[in-house]
């Protein structure tokens, strides 16, 4: 297989005789090693959350894999939990490339802020 499987794995469903819902239901069969790690440690983040309350938001849904797993593992482990919001926001287009006004540092990994009417102090964004 070649760095991530992908390929092959895709010729190999493409010509397996089971139909997709098979497929799907049978996912370890056709699933590499990293996409079920990524599985699993996405159900380690769901419980890790589970005292918190609140909904779940993810940005940027993509495909939608971890934001229906997240729903999956709500309607597994707090079937009752009908406050809890499973929320996905996606542009669907990717965003605009950075403009002056977003003062993005890249060498350091953050955004600057010289004013924010939000609430939210300088002090609480910073990573130190």
């Amino acid at each position: 297989m070649s760095f991530d499987g992908r390929k092959e794995i895709r010729n190999f469903v493409n010509e397996s005789q089971a139909n997709k819902v098979d497929i799907a239901a049978n996912f370890a069969v056709y699933a590499n090693r990293q996409d079920i790690n990524r599985f699993l440690a996405l159900h380690e983040l769901f419980k890790l959350q589970m005292p918190v309350k609140g909904s779940i938001v993810e940005c940027g849904v993509y495909s939608g894999s971890s934001l229906f797993s997240f729903a999956h593992f709500s309607g597994i482990y707090e079937p009752s939990n009908y406050h809890r919001e499973i929320i996905g926001f996606d542009t669907f287009q990717g965003f605009p490339s950075w403009s002056d006004k977003d003062e993005f540092e890249p060498s350091r990994g953050i955004f600057r802020i010289k004013q924010c009417k939000c609430g939210i102090s300088k002090k609480s964004l910073s990573r130190r």
